[in-house]
């Protein structure tokens, strides 16, 4: 994944950074939203969760990895644009498409690592790509996604040079605090 890295950060924070400056009209301005960096624990726990993944052949065009991951991220954030404004005060327990809630989370202003794991492979005459990716926080129902604001950042400690409207690396969340009365999503299988 070494190769990958910066073209899977950029992904992930140029997304953040447009919802952080209220570049959606659905979304406000985020006061706090954390940049999101790589993390090698959080691409081994992708790597483990990978087994459990519903393996699609790729068909016969051979399409680079990178253009596949971009894709599939693509895809994650697909339904920024259909999160209402009332969901980032209190994230509810589900959505109609799995894609919203992927997308809520990708935006969570606590979300501030992330770790992916790939793998290429033959079978059968055909290839598949399995691409998988694990975040340092998850969505928690009846609690914010993130917490408004007049201007992008103005309640980090320290924003992020590159990403002007996020909080710089090292901007501390409370991710390892226990969460009372935790009830988690459960996604429904996707069948696609």
């Amino acid at each position: 994944m070494k190769p990958y890295k910066k073209a899977l950060d950029d992904m992930f924070n140029t997304v953040r950074n447009k919802v952080a400056r209220g570049g959606y009209r659905n979304l406000p301005v985020a006061g706090r939203m954390a940049r999101m960096v790589w993390s090698e624990e959080l691409a081994w726990f992708a790597k483990l969760h990978m087994g459990d993944e519903v393996i699609r052949p790729l068909g016969q065009s051979v399409i680079p990895e990178l253009s596949h991951m971009k894709s599939m991220v693509e895809s994650w954030h697909s339904q920024v644009t259909g999160i209402p404004r009332s969901d980032t005060l209190r994230l509810p327990s589900s959505y109609a498409k799995v894609n919203t809630l992927r997308s809520t989370l990708l935006i969570n202003e606590k979300n501030s690592h992330f770790g992916c794991a790939a793998i290429t492979f033959q079978y059968t005459g055909y290839k598949y790509f399995l691409f998988c990716c694990s975040f340092a926080t998850m969505n928690i129902p009846e609690r914010p996604i993130y917490k408004w604001s007049l201007r992008p950042g103005q309640d980090c400690y320290r924003q992020d040079k590159q990403y002007k409207n996020l909080c710089a690396e090292g901007e501390r969340y409370g991710n390892d605090m226990p969460v009372k009365n935790l009830s988690l999503h459960i996604e429904p299988i996707d069948t696609m």
